[in-house]
């Protein structure tokens, strides 16, 4: 999800449905454009919500995966991300 509202949702679901305090690692899934990335960085975008769940302690680490290079120099640019997943074969 790349809203903050979306984000918020799909990060208190999982923990509630493992039955867990916390997430090790959390992750942004899936970033092709950096249209996506100005969207999850913007005011009520997704990592707003990463980053107070980060301050609460509900997660460790934070990471993305990304599916073009685009995609992944601009999140490198905007953040220091402790996981980096890029598909390859």
């Amino acid at each position: 999800m790349r809203t903050e509202k979306q984000a918020t949702l799909e990060l208190y679901d999982p923990l509630k449905k493992l039955e867990t305090d916390y997430f090790d690692l959390y992750q942004l899934h899936g970033i092709i454009t950096t249209e996506e990335v100005e969207q999850i960085f913007a005011p009520n975008g997704a990592f707003e919500s990463f980053i107070e769940a980060k301050r609460k302690g509900l997660i460790r680490y934070i990471g993305f995966s990304a599916h073009t290079e685009e995609a992944a120099i601009a999140l490198i640019d905007l953040f220091n991300f402790n996981s980096i997943l890029l598909p390859f074969n």
